[in-house]
């Protein structure tokens, strides 16, 4: 059969480009007396830029708990699905997500190569102290020890961190900052807040997709990772999930309140739940 390619260019809301390879592989799920035909998703995750391999990579079936994440070389494998049109979402950190409605033929593989397009990152001017090599190995250092010096919202240090099992990072931190709660749901996990005062109707809870995968409402926290912002509070915005940080990563994380809020992490929002910082190595 011969190989049709489409490719999907990238839209104001869904900022990358799809490089669909349909090509039947073979059944996958034959229909025998009376059972459903299911059918497969696979292929590679890749940057739109290169096209190098994205491993770690959440591909997911909007709205069911069918999720894989893509191996060291990008590629995954997602089977057993339901045939017809399904909405998938992809998720990697440093690249934008998608949404996309594809066609999964019955008792058949359906190859695709989806390139991501990385986030934008405005890098700080970046100051070399006196002691070599600091402010090039880690440039936001100097700046998280002289926040933690004023006293103002909860800091967890790299020292700090290093005595803890690195796979439980994040309830490390939740134990940690006063009033955090580690929120998990289906696999997944997220940063929610018990003591900030915001309407239950105005409260962050996800997106549709989140809330079909169990979120419970919570006042979830805004989460900037390495100066950029991977979730800012909004209602109806698509929690980030924490799990999906490489755990042997993290480096330092501090913690504010709305009134403690650095000006350098006022993102235009108001973060009404709080906003969690993350540097890594």
């Amino acid at each position: 059969m011969p190989l049709c390619t489409t490719r999907l260019p990238a839209t104001p809301h869904v900022a990358l480009a799809l490089l669909l390879l349909a090509r039947p592989t073979g059944l996958t799920a034959q229909a025998t007396g009376g059972e459903a035909a299911t059918g497969t998703l696979s292929g590679m995750v890749l940057t739109d830029v290169g096209e190098k391999p994205i491993a770690n990579a959440e591909v997911r079936l909007s709205g069911s708990t069918r999720a894989v994440r893509s191996d060291s070389a990008g590629r995954f494998e997602l089977s057993g699905l339901p045939t017809g049109m399904q909405r998938f979402e992809v998720r990697a950190i440093g690249f934008q997500p998608l949404r996309q409605s594809l066609v999964i033929p019955a008792g058949r593989s359906m190859d695709v190569d989806l390139l991501l397009v990385a986030e934008v990152q405005q890098l700080n001017t970046v100051r070399v102290g006196a002691e070599p090599g600091v402010g090039v190995r880690k440039p936001w250092l100097s700046g998280f020890e002289e926040r933690r010096s004023y006293g103002i919202g909860s800091f967890l240090t790299e020292t700090e961190l290093e005595k803890q099992d690195p796979s439980r990072w994040a309830s490390a931190v939740a134990q940690h900052v006063p009033g955090l709660q580690l929120v998990s749901y289906n696999g997944r996990a997220s940063f929610g807040i018990n003591r900030g005062l915001i309407s239950f109707n105005n409260m962050p809870r996800g997106d549709r997709m989140d809330q079909s995968q169990g979120a419970p409402r919570s006042c979830y926290v805004q989460v900037i990772i390495d100066d950029v912002v991977r979730y800012a509070s909004r209602v109806d915005e698509p929690l980030f999930d924490v799990s999906s940080i490489d755990p042997g990563t993290v480096a330092a994380v501090e913690f504010y309140s709305v009134s403690q809020l650095p000006a350098r992490f006022n993102r235009g929002g108001n973060a009404p739940c709080g906003t969690l910082v993350i540097w890594r190595k």
